[in-house]
């Protein structure tokens, strides 16, 4: 019975430290790093910054402000392709730290760059959804469906 109960202690034991290194640690660890991150931004060190970020993300992979910070950094980088990857995880992880009609309105800025018409399209309108209000969003959709209109006028007198 002995034997039993010690086993069954040290499987809670392990449990515990389990959950510990899962819920603290690990995202202390990353917020650290993020800590680091932000001071080498400041410094203009995107080597290091970026560096440091990955490892953010690397122990706290669900924290959304982690991505939305990696996707400003690629943006001022100029890297739209790793910008665009970030700014999506972010919006996946969404944790309830952030707007979404301002990431959504980010994600259809890059979109744009990267001329993802219809990613920016849909990008703005989920902006809108979220603050409808929000007029940098309204301009940039109505500037895209200006834009499709026109295509399709092309594309209907050529034909």
């Amino acid at each position: 019975m002995n034997l039993q109960k010690s086993n069954l202690n040290y499987i809670i034991y392990l449990g515990l430290c389990g959950a510990l290194w899962l819920f603290v640690v690990k995202p202390m660890i990353g917020e650290a790093a993020f800590v680091k991150h932000i001071g080498w931004l400041r410094k203009g060190n995107f080597e290091q910054s970026e560096k440091f970020i990955l490892k953010a993300i690397k122990y706290d992979p669900g924290n959304s402000q982690y991505h939305v910070q990696a996707t400003q950094m690629y943006i001022k980088a100029g890297d739209l392709r790793r910008a665009s990857e970030h700014i999506d995880q972010a919006i996946f992880y969404h944790n309830g730290d952030m707007t979404m009609w301002s990431v959504w309105y980010l994600r259809g800025n890059i979109k744009s760059q990267l001329r993802d018409i219809e990613g920016s399209k849909v990008s703005y309108e989920k902006s809108i959804y979220y603050n409808p209000e929000f007029g940098p969003a309204k301009k940039n959709l109505e500037s895209i469906l200006t834009f499709l209109e026109n295509a399709e006028k092309m594309g209907k007198e050529k034909q």
